[in-house]
């Protein structure tokens, strides 16, 4: 059957099915205003969050603070990115990704080489999960299933925090909520 005559058909109500390119117009448009809405509210909830490509982050453990320096990921570019296709980390280093606050979020290791020890931290800075030793290429999501309501999550060489003595309900500085930057080169 022509495909023009189907486009003419009308149902069994009477209603002129939508065409194709109609429904592809609506569809891209729909698409373009949520991109750009959803840009808007990121670029804003971000506009108060320091962001830089260093800086150092003190962590309050039970025997006493320990000091990282790390990469702030803020943007949903570098988050995406992350430590992927790294071959090595520093001793002391490790990366901070920065959330809009109270979102559920779960990190994986694609393409990832390194294994890696996952913190995730909540509004006020205190570690709520710890995953140690994530294994390159894992594409489990972690804190499986969903992930964990959560503002930030540090990556750290796997191992790292046990060296360190971290542990859960310890205390992780809370640059977010910080006015200034305090990026190193800032």
């Amino acid at each position: 059957m022509d495909t023009k005559l189907l486009l003419r058909e009308v149902d069994k109500q009477g209603r002129k099915p939508v065409r194709k390119k109609s429904l592809n117009s609506i569809l891209i448009l729909t698409a373009v205003f949520f991109v750009i809405l959803g840009g808007r509210s990121a670029s804003s909830a971000n506009a108060e969050i320091p962001q830089c490509k260093e800086r150092s982050l003190e962590i309050s453990t039970r025997q006493g603070k320990v000091s990282v320096s790390v990469e702030v990921a803020v943007t949903a570019e570098a988050r995406q990115a992350g430590l992927m296709n790294r071959t090595e980390l520093d001793h002391d280093a490790g990366m901070l990704f920065i959330y809009p606050p109270n979102r559920a979020i779960a990190l994986w290791m694609k393409n990832t080489l390194i294994p890696l020890d996952m913190l995730f931290i909540d509004n006020g800075g205190i570690i709520r999960f710890i995953k140690h030793d994530a294994q390159p290429h894992d594409l489990t999501p972690v804190p499986e299933p969903t992930g964990i309501v959560a503002r930030a999550a540090l990556e750290l060489n796997g191992g790292r925090t046990k060296e360190l003595g971290i542990k859960l309900g310890d205390q992780v500085q809370p640059v977010w909520l910080e006015t200034g930057s305090g990026c190193k080169g800032a």
